[in-house]
């Protein structure tokens, strides 16, 4: 990527002659010239700028040139050999007009500027920053591993916070046959990752029976990300809410097990095993790795937390 950038503002350089000996023709136009009958590095560099693109805008036209104008701005006229004196040249100075309207001159060389937050130097850190923009947009939806409990459920929910789940929707758009790629535990909708845990019925029931046993407001999602959100909107010591975050992952973890166990094994989902065994799996992991004494059962059942 530094490579088209040099290349753009080293216009002396023996390097860039080399180049343009080579790949330009009087046939092309390009921006960056690549003869695609010779193979190399510059030929990839050019086609991967070109390919590399986020939210719409391509790496090559974040490069804008600055247009600039040495001597006195305010004097300059128009250079006429002679006035339009017929319509469509009249029409078409207008539309001259208008494309240079919003060009804003100024008492410098011309240039070249990395269209990033106004600054006018490339640098390899801008460039990351571009290219991790829309995954670092907003902090509030980045998730946060939860300590107590397995990796595997930690990397699954890592996994479904970027939509990379198998589930049927995503299977479909790898062109894999999955039927009529409805939700394998209610059947009602499209199996996708927002509606398997927060849409789908059975997913409402689990959420209910994990908000009273937790003794938390009813829990109402959106989609999946909300999930993240919950525990911002809860009261209680840090203890709770790091009790209650990995609860609900864990319910999470517990909803996708009860989806490939319908799959794989025929075996029907029902909202009260899937709860139990939140509460189940819950206090084996949590009590492992609990370092202040012992969890008691009894009172874990009660979520009691604060008193274990």
């Amino acid at each position: 990527m530094e490579w088209l950038w040099r290349y753009r503002v080293e216009c002396d350089a023996l390097w860039r002659k080399v180049i343009d000996a080579i790949h330009v023709s009087g046939r092309r136009w390009d921006s960056y010239p690549s003869n695609k009958s010779i193979a190399g590095t510059w030929t990839k560099m050019v086609r991967i700028g070109y390919r590399t693109k986020v939210e719409g805008v391509h790496f090559v036209n974040m490069i804008r040139e600055r247009i600039g104008a040495q001597g006195d701005v305010g004097r300059m006229m128009w250079d006429w050999k002679r006035y339009p004196n017929v319509d469509i040249e009249g029409a078409e100075l207008v539309a001259c007009h208008r494309l240079v309207g919003d060009v804003r001159l100024t008492n410098k060389k011309d240039d070249w500027g990395w269209n990033m937050e106004g600054h006018s130097v490339y640098s390899v850190k801008e460039s990351k920053q571009w290219l991790l923009g829309p995954v670092n947009s907003d902090e509030s939806y980045m998730y946060k591993w939860c300590k107590w409990i397995p990796n595997k459920c930690n990397i699954f929910m890592w996994r479904a916070n970027m939509d990379r789940i198998p589930t049927m929707t995503a299977l479909r758009r790898r062109n894999i046959v999955v039927g009529d790629g409805f939700c394998t535990l209610c059947g009602e909708a499209e199996e996708t990752t927002d509606h398997i845990f927060t849409a789908c019925s059975v997913a409402s029931g689990v959420w209910g029976g994990i908000s009273s046993w937790c003794k938390i407001p009813p829990l109402f999602m959106f989609s999946f990300k909300d999930v993240f959100q919950l525990i911002n909107h809860l009261d209680g010591s840090k203890t709770r809410k790091e009790v209650i975050y990995g609860l609900l992952i864990l319910t999470c973890w517990c909803l996708w097990k009860a989806r490939n166990d319908k799959i794989f094994n025929n075996r029907e989902a029902n909202v009260v095993h899937i709860v139990s065994d939140v509460k189940v799996l819950g206090f084996l992991w949590y009590s492992s790795r609990f370092k202040e004494g012992k969890v008691d059962w009894k009172r874990w059942c009660h979520f009691r937390v604060d008193l274990m």
